[in-house]
């Protein structure tokens, strides 16, 4: 048999064919992510849990002024009715009070009146550290310099979280909840403040708002740690990717002193941009050592962002949904978003039924998260609670 020679390309010819191929890659639109298949979605929704109420909902922005300075608010709250229960909703590192959309509505159609409260200032990250990982569209130098720049802003970026979980960090937070929502009751009752039932309170809570929620209901993050508990009685905490760490107090003494039921809601995908947890496992700490009553929500695969619930501005340490590549298949990405959607879906329904169990003490809802929830769940992940 003949063979031919075999030629290898010229290096500079090699070098223009790859150059071509990158620009054409970065200049071109990323396409929209495709939408769920809405038949799979619904038919999990159909099959899963269902509020008695199913409300009207709308959305007011307001603000409350805290040493001189407005802190952003948003109301999610159903258009009818009065002495709503109240859900209090802490965002993620670096959120807007809009955040966390697809919680609040499914909370507001249920009859929560859904009150969010903006970061701080303090928790806004600072110029220069970036969500993404992409290099700016700006960077310059050779490939290693742009290389050596990422690893630089992420290593920023581990620093900077690192520093917003830290005690004091954390013991600010609680007591500029405690002193905003003081000067909220403080107001004289009307509009959306008048229906809401001040008897009937949970604290939900996404990323370093989950630690937040934890943190005001008991957890000891350290020995000289003073609880800064909020001027409402709280009946029930949702933790939304909660937080854990092995510094500070052990985990058997640092969730002791909680008395109020806790559902945590995280997944083997739980795993933010920011690394503020060393595994997405350690977010199981709070379920595994509660002392009381408690629930776990696990799903295999959701991300972080999934566990946002689609948030205005994005948490900071979150991950975008569609960073799979131009290598990923559209079909791969319909059956990523089904797979998202699906997720958002058993969210909203679980915890919605556990609001209405511990919140309204809803003995339908208390049946179904003991008989129902773990079977309907299993396919997605894992349902427990004692």
């Amino acid at each position: 048999m003949l063979q031919l020679p075999h030629r290898s390309p010229s290096l500079p010819r090699l070098r223009l064919v790859l150059t071509v191929l990158l620009l054409a890659a970065c200049s071109s639109t990323p396409q929209p992510p495709p939408p769920p298949d809405t038949h799979e979605v619904d038919s999990w929704v159909m099959r899963g849990y269902l509020s008695d109420t199913r409300n009207a909902f709308e959305v007011a922005s307001d603000e409350v002024r805290l040493e001189g300075a407005p802190v952003e608010l948003a109301w999610t709250v159903p258009s009818k009715g009065s002495r709503l229960p109240w859900v209090i909703y802490l965002p993620g590192l670096g959120e807007a009070a809009e955040s966390g959309r697809a919680w609040r509505e499914a909370w507001a159609r249920a009859g929560y009146a859904v009150l969010s409260i903006a970061s701080a200032d303090d928790d806004r990250p600072p110029p220069g550290l970036a969500h993404r990982t992409d290099p700016p569209e700006a960077a310059t130098g050779t490939p290693q310099e742009q290389r050596q720049h990422l690893l630089d802003q992420r290593d920023a970026l581990h620093e900077w979280a690192r520093q917003r979980y830290l005690p004091a960090a954390a013991r600010q937070r609680t007591q500029r909840l405690r002193a905003l929502l003081t000067a909220l009751l403080a107001r004289e009752p009307a509009g959306t403040l008048a229906r809401v039932d001040r008897s009937a309170v949970a604290l939900a809570g996404y990323d370093i708002g989950a630690y937040t929620a934890l943190l005001s209901v008991g957890e000891l993050p350290s020995a000289a740690w003073i609880a800064q508990p909020p001027p409402v009685r709280v009946k029930a905490v949702i933790a939304l990717s909660p937080y854990a760490d092995f510094g500070g107090t052990a985990f058997a003494q640092r969730y002791r002193d909680i008395q109020v039921p806790v559902l945590s809601v995280s997944g083997s995908g739980d795993e933010d941009q920011a690394g503020t947890v060393p595994s997405a496992f350690v977010r199981r700490a709070p379920f595994e050592n509660l002392p009381g009553r408690a629930a776990l929500l696990w799903l295999k695969s959701t991300s972080h962002q999934v566990l946002s619930g689609g948030s205005a501005d994005g948490a900071m340490g979150a991950r975008p949904e569609w960073s799979g590549g131009p290598e990923e298949s559209r079909q791969g990405m319909a059956r990523r978003s089904t797979d998202q959607a699906v997720d958002r879906a058993v969210i909203a329904a679980t915890t919605t039924a556990f609001l209405d169990a511990e919140v309204k003490s809803d003995p339908v809802a208390r049946n179904w998260l003991a008989a129902d929830a773990a079977r309907w769940v299993r396919p997605r992940g894992e349902w427990r609670q004692r």
